[in-house]
């Protein structure tokens, strides 16, 4: 058993012998008490809110970074939607078995071609190819004069 804490001012309230004073002095010592504690929970308090305020900061900067990306993934969704459009594909590509849309059979030639599609994507690529085609054919058939295969072949 531990012995009680001596106190001096509760000595000092105790040696009161009018129950009216004794009181008075029993609640301003209360008070103060109380005073103490507030000031130690106001610290506390200050702290949380300043904690609060500093993490409903980081969640605004945190949701603007969250809609950042989700604007930047719905343009990427329609950029693939498009290509697979123009190549006649789920926007799976036929990749995914799990696809709900095609379960992983829409590869590309699967599906009717979107021709704005096709024209906007595919058909500068081929065009491009084609005059790349023809020119390496141009420069493989003239070679002094001959064609460069049937020299190369010999």
């Amino acid at each position: 058993m531990q012995a009680p804490e001596f106190n001096p001012m509760q000595e000092l309230i105790n040696k009161i012998e009018d129950p009216l004073q004794k009181q008075l002095f029993q609640n301003m010592i209360e008070a103060q008490q109380q005073n103490k504690s507030s000031k130690s929970t106001n610290v506390s308090l200050q702290k949380a809110v300043k904690d609060v305020k500093q993490l409903m900061a980081t969640c605004k900067y945190q949701q603007a970074q969250l809609e950042g990306l989700s604007e930047n993934l719905q343009v990427q969704q329609n950029i693939l939607s498009m290509a697979a459009k123009a190549l006649g594909a789920c926007s799976c590509l036929g990749l995914y078995a799990d696809c709900t849309a095609c379960l992983g059979k829409g590869k590309p030639g699967t599906f009717e071609i979107d021709e704005n599609s096709f024209n906007a994507l595919i058909l500068p690529l081929l065009t491009k190819l084609k005059a790349t085609i023809v020119d390496e054919t141009a420069k493989t058939t003239k070679v002094n004069g001959t064609d460069n295969h049937s020299i190369n072949n010999n």
